[in-house]
Parts: structure tokens; sequence; C-alpha cells
């Protein structure tokens, strides 16, 4: 059975079937084909365990290199320009992995044993694509962190997260993430972010997972600490967006404000989510709809 709570407005509540003990923690990824095909597109679900013909990206300071076309290097910073497959590994004290294609291009970066640091913007930002996939290579630690302050082109006022896209973001893969947001966000995204598989560690001084559009989970281990908000969608205009949905994975989330929280539906239909909230472990205007046994 269901729980399920309508606050505020009359929405339809999402029919989705599935039990909570189907999380893909880490891993592959179990669940109805309807559930997944809800959410998430083929190019979410792919792996980027087959790296055949990739390009390898080493990063180090001042003396980062690439075996091959589509990556930009200039000084610190290292910007993906086309379309593929690129396998990063090493560190920038004071750096940024960009991606920057045209508006068809679909990238998918595996990270390989990643540190990045920013002193002044985002270490990882997603500038244009069509779709970027950032797969976690097995056994891998990878670990980003940004500073208290952002230095900003005028008139401009993004990225605004440690990992931040400006286009749909996905995560997944079996390898660890470990994100520290010191200036906002922790990981962000204009559009929609989906994590699918993987090992992920999230603190932020404001949202831990803010997608402006969406952000849907099908597994995952994943601990959010937050200052603001867990999880967070806040789109208003766009009446099909502005939703959180969880249909897999484990989420522990210790947030100041809200736990979960979105403008027109939060859906928890599989996994298990334990929630400490200053405020509301749940805050939509729209409607909330928990399989139960799946929120503690």
């Amino acid at each position: 059975m269901k729980r399920i709570f309508t606050a505020f407005l009359p929405v339809l509540v999402f029919a989705l079937l599935a039990s909570c003990d189907a999380d893909g923690a880490g891993g592959t990824v179990s669940l109805p084909d309807e559930l997944i095909a809800e959410y998430f597109s083929d190019f979410d679900l792919r792996s980027g365990s087959d790296i055949s013909g990739a390009v390898t990206v080493t990063l180090a300071d001042g003396a980062s290199a690439a075996s091959g076309e589509g990556v930009d290097i200039n000084g610190d910073v290292i910007t993906v320009t086309a379309a593929g497959t690129y396998v990063f590994s090493g560190t920038l004290t004071d750096g940024q992995i960009a991606v920057r294609t045209d508006e068809t291009g679909k990238v998918v970066i595996v990270l390989n044993g990643v540190s990045v640091s920013n002193s002044t913007t985002s270490p990882f930002y997603l500038v244009s694509a069509d779709k970027a996939l950032i797969y976690l290579a097995e056994g891998s630690e990878n670990v980003f962190t940004d500073s208290d302050s952002y230095v900003f082109p005028e008139g401009r006022d993004k990225p605004n997260a440690c990992i931040y896209g400006a286009d749909d973001l996905t995560i997944s893969g079996s390898g660890l993430l470990s994100v520290t947001g010191n200036y906002n966000n922790g990981i962000g995204c204009a559009n929609d972010l989906r994590i699918v598989s993987g090992t992920i560690a999230v603190t932020a001084v404001n949202n831990a997972l803010k997608g402006n559009d969406s952000v849907a989970v099908a597994g995952g281990a994943i601990s959010l600490t937050a200052s603001g908000d867990g999880i967070k969608s806040d789109e208003e205009i766009d009446t099909s967006k502005g939703y959180v949905a969880v249909v897999g994975g484990s989420i522990t989330i210790n947030a100041v404000d809200d736990g979960i929280q979105a403008v027109k539906s939060i859906t928890v239909a599989a996994g298990s989510v334990k929630i400490t909230a200053g405020d509301k472990a749940v805050n939509c205007d729209g409607s909330v709809s928990i399989a139960d046994g799946c929120l503690k």
C-alpha cells in the first residue's frame, strides 16, 4: 500500500508500483520497466564501463594531458568540447573539469580517481550539451570541493553548485563520489538531475541535491548533509516539472530545513529514505505519494 498526502493543491498522484527493497545501491538497477521509463532515458541507464576508444585525460597542476581530440586544456581548466567518452584521473588543486559541446552532444565523463578543488567557481561545470553522464569507475574514489565564495563574470550568477549542470546531468557507476559545496549547493542542475547508482556523499551549505526541473533517483547509496534542503526541485512554470522521484536506492538525509522539497510532486515508490530534518521531512504544494516502508 501507499500513503498518499495531498497538500494545498488537488494534483493527480502518480500510480507507481514497486517494492521498497529494490534499492539498486551502487550497482545494477532492477526495477519494473514502466517505473524506470517514467523518469530515466536509455542514455541515463547506459554503462560507462566500456571505455574502448575513449579519450583519457590525466589531471595534474599545470601539466594536464589528453590522449586524443575533443579536449581543450587551458591552464588548469580542462574542457570537453565534443561528444564522446572521456576517462579522467588525477588531481587539480585549483582547477575545473568543464563540458561545452553543441546542443546535440552527449558526453560520458568517467571518473577514475579524481580530486578537483576550485577557489573561485565550480570544480565541475556542465556548460552546454544535450546530456552529460558522470560515470564512477569501479573501485574509484572521486572528490570535488569548492570554496565559500565564487567570482562571476558581470551579469551572471551561475554556476552555483560544486558540481553544476546547465543541462541534463546523470550520475551512475559503482565508485565513490564525495562532494563538498561550501558556496551554495552540492550537486545542482538547471534541468533534470538523475542518479542511477554509485556511492555518493554530499555536504552543502545550502541544498545537497538541487534539480531545478526535477530530481530522480533509481539507485545508489546516497548520504546528504545540508544546511538547506536535502533534495529540492522548484520549477513552477512548466507543469510537467518541479518533482522529486525516488524509485530505488538507499538515501540518508540530514537537513537543517526540509528533507525533500518539490513544487509539483514527491514520489517515493521504492528504496529506503531516512530523513532527519529541522523543518519538514517532505514539503510539497502538490502531491506526495510514499510507498509503505520506504520513508523512515
